[in-house]
Order: structure tokens, then sequence, then C-alpha cells
């Protein structure tokens, strides 16, 4: 955010230029994963038009919040480990590695993917263990634990620059070494600095009314609202409309229900793919959503949706993993595919103006606010 506010100033195309690169390279590492898992040409491109039109992708891809970036740096991730299982060196293991470690230092959910790649990884190399390619401490020790532990842990660190080379400045610094730090003072302060992030998070009352449980999430009833504004048909000057007499605007970052309701049918038949038929596009799949779903639905801990923003891409490849596995077996499903997008590319078209803050009627705005918890 920091690089791109030095390109485009410090304003609004600043400040969301990121997040719009980070989404624009979602879409990209989408459609590159759905070509590396799936035979047919038109499923990538498929996965990645749904990660297009889906409106919190889009809506986390034009504001300054960190989850847009994360998405990025978590698709990307997924590429290079999509790549690892496909290749007999490691190689892409630590490009994976040095993505994921990016993602986690943006945000600790970053780490529920890093989790995914690292479940990924010994297993492949527990498949070339017994293939009698490697032996197994070397696999776990050197191309496991080197690149997808230690590095991203590094990289974590890393992102602590700042922080260490201002530690005298910092409240840390005040409260535990006035007269100055010493290594240990700094390396304790840091740690507790990690445990003190944890327990905020702990101890946090989810009181704001856009939180939602994880089930929520998902069914997308209760997304987040960004932007309300609205004005009256005869307005004074005192009033300060910020939209035209007689419209309101919302800006609410709910997915696409052509993608995310579907896909509610299409996630226990890629786990059973997964699982049964031992399918390993279908394992990646679920190895990404699983490492990025469970934690939540373990703690169900309120939270917002926006945290199903690195979601969307594992969304839409299991949609069309499904889809895919359809057409294989029966021949006249083909045309759901195409059916999908179209369904897909409609609603948007119908939603964009709630995803962008488009000024419309009261009567307008109630047809695309389907249900009162996107209200």
């Amino acid at each position: 955010m920091a690089a791109s506010q030095g390109v485009a100033g410090r304003g609004p195309w600043g400040w969301r230029l990121a997040s719009a690169v980070a989404g624009v390279a979602t879409v990209l590492a989408t459609y590159l994963i759905g070509r590396r898992l799936f035979r047919p040409r038109w499923a990538g491109a498929l996965a990645a038009l749904l990660v297009a039109v889906d409106g919190l992708a889009l809506t986390m891809s034009r504001i300054a919040m960190l989850d847009g970036i994360l998405a990025g740096f978590v698709a990307v991730g997924a590429l290079f480990a999509s790549r690892d299982t496909a290749v007999a060196h490691r190689r892409w293991r630590w490009t994976a590695g040095a993505a994921l470690g990016v993602a986690l230092s943006i945000k600790w959910s970053g780490g529920f993917a890093l989790l995914a790649a690292i479940a990924l990884a010994v297993a492949v190399d527990r498949a070339r263990h017994r293939r009698g390619e490697t032996g197994w401490p070397r696999a776990l020790a050197v191309d496991t634990l080197l690149p997808l532990v230690v590095l991203p842990a590094v990289i974590y660190l890393a992102s602590y620059a700042g922080w260490f080379a201002n530690v005298d400045r910092t409240e840390t610094a005040r409260e535990r070494c006035p007269d100055g730090c010493s290594i240990t003072d700094v390396a304790s302060g840091w740690a507790f600095e990690q445990w003190d992030m944890w327990d905020l998070q702990r101890r946090l009352d989810p009181t704001h009314p856009d939180r939602s449980s994880p089930d929520a999430w998902l069914t997308l009833s209760h997304p987040v609202l960004y932007y309300a504004e609205g004005c009256g048909p005869d307005p004074s000057p005192a009033d300060g409309c910020a939209v035209a007499p007689g419209t309101q605007a919302r800006i609410v970052g709910v997915g696409n229900p052509a993608l995310w309701w579907p896909a509610l049918a299409a996630y226990p038949l890629v786990l059973w793919a997964a699982i049964r038929r031992r399918d390993p596009q279908a394992g990646f799949i679920v190895a990404f959503l699983a490492a990025q779903l469970l934690p939540w639905f373990a703690s169900w801990k309120p939270g917002f949706t926006f945290y199903m923003t690195p979601v969307v891409p594992f969304v839409a490849l299991a949609l069309v993993h499904a889809l895919v596995g359809a057409s294989d077996r029966w021949p006249k499903s083909r045309v759901v595919p195409a059916a999908v997008a179209i369904a897909a590319l409609g609603v948007a078209v119908h939603l964009y103006p709630i995803w962008t803050g488009l000024e419309l009627s009261r009567s307008s705005l109630d047809a695309r606010l389907w249900f009162d918890g996107w209200r």
C-alpha cells in the first residue's frame, strides 16, 4: 500500500491501487490453477470468470483493506503449490513458501493457507517415499520444513523490520526498557507483542452490527455494509447530500449468489472425490478450502464476511470441479457450465450497483437488497 501511494499519491487511487492489483492477480492465478488442475480448457476460464464477477472479491479489490491483498498472495501461493505437485524437484515449494509467508505477514489468517500447502507437500513427499524416490526424514526436513516453515517464519520476522529499527520509539520500549533496550529486551518485547495481539482477538467483544457467524459467510446471509448514503426528493442545502436528490447508494460486500449457493452443493462432491476416489485435483481444492474454513468454524466466533476473500478462488474451483465431473459422466450436462457462467454474469450485472455504490432509486435499491441481512 505504501508503494502504491508512492506511485499514485496519498489519495483514493494510491490507497486502493494495491488492492486492485491484488484482485487482478487473484483472477489470473485462479485461471492458471484451473488450467493445471482440469483437463478441459474452459474450466480454468470459468473459474477465473466466477472470481472476477464475485461481489466479495470485487468490493475487496476496490477498498484500502488488507484482505484483498491477502487473497492475492494466497492465490499466487496456491498456484505455486499446484506446480509443486507436478514436478520432481522442489523449487516451486520455495516460491509457494515465500508467497504464503508474505500472506502470513499480512494477516495471521494467511497461515491457514500455509497449513494447506504443508499438508499437500507432506502428501507428495509420502508418495515419493513409497516410490523409493527419496528418504522420508530427508523429505520432511529439507523439502518441507525449510521452504514451508522456516522461510515463512523468516519472512514474518522480516515484516517487523521497521519495528526493530525503531524499537526505542515503541510503547514496548517505553514500558520495558526506558533507559535503553538490550537484545533480550527486544526479543521478549516482540514476543509479548505477538501474545498481546492474540489476547486482544481472543477477548474482543463481538458487538459490531456487521459481524456474523461463519455459517452466514457461506450462505451470504449477513454481509458487511461498507457505504450508505441517501437523499430525500427535495433536500435543503443544509442536508449536505452526497448523492442526487431522491436516490440512495450502498456498497455491500456480498458474494455472487450464482457462485456461492451452487458451491454449497459442490462441496460434498469434491470432498467425496478427494477421499473415496483419491482425486489429487479434488484433494488440492479440499485442502485449501478446509484449511481456510475449519479454523473459523472451530472457534465459531462471530467475525466479518470479508474474512472469506482468500477463499473465493477455491469456492470457484470447487464448483468448477463438480461441473467438470458432471460433464465427463453425462455429456448432456455440458450445457450446465455455460448456464452457470451466464447466471453469474446476469447476477453480477444486477448487483453491480450495490457492489460499487451507484446511485439508485429506493425501489431499484430494494430490488437488489434481497434479504434483511443485506440492508
